[in-house]
């Protein structure tokens, strides 16, 4: 397993937040490096994420008008409804090294 420099890793992120490299991007390159393994797909995520405002009202509305959302409630209080919902666990430092180490066994 090659040496991994952190100040050059850091550095090379910057460069690349310079070239608007999407954070999509970075976070793939970085799941390829072996740091973080995740089952879930992150793209799905993202791209449901990218609704145009738009587009957005008109779900509002027609939420609204088969009464599935009563008339009190903002749009600003249902989006951010499950905000603060944990979606994954929090690893330890233990499970990511074992992550790392099992990543590096299989290869």
């Amino acid at each position: 397993m090659p040496k991994i420099n952190l100040r050059e890793s850091i550095t090379e992120i910057s460069k690349a937040w310079n070239y608007d490299v999407t954070d999509r991007t970075i976070r793939n390159n970085i799941a390829k490096a072996g740091f973080f393994v995740s089952n879930e797909n992150s793209a799905s995520t993202e791209d449901e994420d990218d609704i145009p405002l738009e587009e957005l009202k008109k779900m509002w509305i027609q939420l609204r008008e088969k009464e599935e959302i009563n008339d009190d409630v903002l749009i600003d209080d249902f989006l951010s409804l499950d905000s603060e919902v944990e979606t994954s666990e929090t690893l330890t430092e233990l499970d990511i090294l074992e992550s790392v180490k099992n990543k590096s066994i299989q290869q």
